[in-house]
């Protein structure tokens, strides 16, 4: 079974905080017309108009990000194993 993994990258617009089935608090916003959810165990930084990459794949016409690097404030996360993803991130350009 192998995993399709994507990247988004783009201005946050619309970003708030949300309310999952789960109890938990994800990260919500649009890169373009896409919406984006992302929820991690720390802090997420990512603010109105901020230049961010996300890396996740899409669920339900939502993009599920699992990891994320705001260009904008120069920070990085991502939830446990997406780690070296989110390192490889600038090199897709090289081999897309």
């Amino acid at each position: 079974m192998s995993v399709k993994v994507s990247t988004l990258d783009g201005r946050a617009k619309g970003v708030h905080q949300s309310q999952s089935a789960s109890g938990g608090k994800p990260l919500a916003f649009r890169i373009g017309k896409t919406p984006v959810s992302i929820s991690l165990d720390r802090p997420i930084i990512i603010e109105e108009d901020d230049m961010v990459v996300v890396a996740g794949g899409m669920n339900n016409g939502v993009f599920q990000a699992r990891a994320y690097r705001n260009n904008t404030r120069d920070v990085w996360d991502a939830g446990s194993g997406w780690s070296l993803v989110l390192l490889a991130i600038p090199l897709i350009p090289l081999f897309g």
